[in-house]
């Protein structure tokens, strides 16, 4: 382990000539490296240029071997189902490469991903030996300033999921109908699935250049400002929806799998990395969002819940480590700092963030992708705010309104003196008025007894009352129907 982070920290300092670093990365520190590639908020612009070459350039396998893996997985001649295949690759990562071609059937140019014959379980092997390095470093009290051991074990179970393509177009298949369904203007590729087998995807060719293209010769320069901001909201907010509408979300967001069109639009690419997020861990995080979004005092409590430690912090570090972590804001200047600075705050130096737990690192990774590009891109656009309406409505589809109103700083105590007519009128029939019970009637705008049945008038007073019990709700609708507060 020691070896292989010197040879990181040789590789992004020293910039080797990237036809020879590529021969000898594998897909796990290409993977890393992905995350240092988009990083101009920490490193020299031109070493982030120089590392581009990540996001999708090695040496391609010659069209006659893509030929013969098309017609061992097809269980036909190519040629039957494709009129031409381009050559050459227009895309070639580590695992699989992407070849352009003419379908019969098809007006328009399909593309088609081929698996290339890596040795899988060396892979899985090196992998084993990189964990067990790990391990004996953390029994050895040879402590880096994060938890590499829980990191590398997500790897170890992200990465072999990447040789699986029916999961990959399952995945891609999912989301693209679940997103086009609300963000008509994020695209993702259609699969086609006579085409398509474990080892190959074919799909729809999407037009627009890879943000890794445009970063690294600076075309960005030539979008409008508005271009360059409507796709970074669309990009917050496409991954707001995936991790708290549908609980799966794209987890390799690096910029040779983004797509940027003159207009602005976003069409995400390759799908091989595609977290499953449990319960529980939307549930922590959801709450965090809300939290940061109304810069409550609960934040550090919040990162605490969603299992990440953190040793010799103070509680006000705390704190700012965790918008450094989970949100995409440049205005702090913890975000800016470089950890490769000598200059360091003591503070900063001291800090170890001895827990991440496996399923929530892939959390901490897209946000470091997203923020890198924000950067490049020269805007500060804080992902909390896009992504608290979407935590919001997941807690309230959990039942759990009453956290959304105390993470976000609810002055209740006010609350409670608007709603003291309301409250008494519970009290007086014996109903319960606890704030578990009242947070969701302020939620819902609702302080006096009127309120409640304009609610039963609008036929979703049972919504505004899920803190009560189903007779206590009954209870009160009978109370307001057979009273003067009946709606004339």
């Amino acid at each position: 382990m020691v070896k292989l982070l010197d040879e990181l920290s040789g590789f992004y300092v020293k910039v080797r000539n990237h036809e020879q670093s590529r021969t000898v990365l594998n897909s796990i520190i290409y993977k890393v490296a992905q995350v240092f590639a988009t990083k101009y908020d920490l490193l020299p612009e031109q070493y982030v240029r120089k590392m581009s070459f990540v996001f999708e350039n090695c040496h391609p396998l010659p069209i006659s071997e893509i030929h013969k893996i098309m017609h061992e997985e097809l269980g036909q001649n190519v040629f039957d189902l494709f009129i031409d295949i381009q050559s050459t690759p227009i895309a070639c990562a580590t695992i699989a490469q992407v070849h352009v071609a003419s379908m019969f059937g098809f007006d328009e140019c399909v593309v088609i991903k081929v698996q290339r014959r890596t040795n899988e379980i060396l892979m899985n092997l090196d992998m084993k030996n990189m964990i067990l390095v790990s391990r004996v470093m953390d029994v050895l009290g040879m402590h880096l300033p994060f938890d590499h051991t829980s990191v590398l074990l997500e790897y170890q179970n992200q990465i072999p999921m990447e040789f699986d393509f029916h999961r990959e177009r399952m995945m891609m298949e999912t989301l693209r109908k679940s997103i086009q369904t609300k963000h008509a203007d994020i695209l993702i590729p259609k699969s086609i699935a006579f085409a398509s087998s474990k080892r190959i995807i074919t799909m729809a060719f999407m037009h627009g250049d890879s943000v890794a293209r445009v970063l690294s010769n600076n075309i960005h320069q030539h979008f409008n400002k508005e271009a360059i901001e409507s796709f970074s909201r669309k990009l917050l907010t496409v991954y707001g929806h995936q991790i708290f509408e549908v609980g799966i979300f794209h987890s390799d967001p690096h910029p040779g799998n983004l797509l940027i069109a003159p207009s602005g639009a976003l069409t995400l690419l390759d799908f091989g990395l595609v977290k499953v997020l449990s319960d529980h861990v939307r549930f922590a995080f959801a709450q965090l969002i809300v939290a940061m979004s109304s810069d409550s005092n609960h934040v550090a409590r919040c990162l605490e819940t969603l299992g990440i430690r953190l040793d010799n912090c103070t509680p006000e570090l705390r704190t700012t480590i965790a918008y450094v972590l989970f949100d995409t804001r440049m205005d702090l200047p913890e975000a800016r700092m470089n950890p490769f600075e000598k200059a360091l705050p003591t503070e900063i130096r001291r800090l170890r963030l001895s827990k991440i737990p496996q399923e929530v690192f892939m959390l901490v990774r897209i946000v470091a992708l997203m923020r890198g590009m924000l950067t490049a891109f020269g805007v500060d656009i804080h992902s909390r705010h896009i992504w608290a309406p979407y935590a919001k409505r997941f807690l309230r589809k959990s039942n759990n309104t009453q956290l959304i109103s105390r993470l976000a700083n609810v002055q209740f105590t006010n609350a409670e003196e608007r709603m003291s007519n309301l409250i008494h009128w519970l009290d007086v029939h014996s109903l319960p008025h606890e704030r578990k019970h009242m947070a969701p009637l302020a939620l819902a705008n609702i302080w006096d007894v009127h309120g409640l049945v304009v609610a039963l008038s609008n036929n979703n007073m049972y919504d505004v009352l899920r803190g009560f019990t189903t007779s206590e709700q009954n209870k009160i609708k009978l109370m307001l129907l057979s009273s003067h507060y009946r709606c004339v």
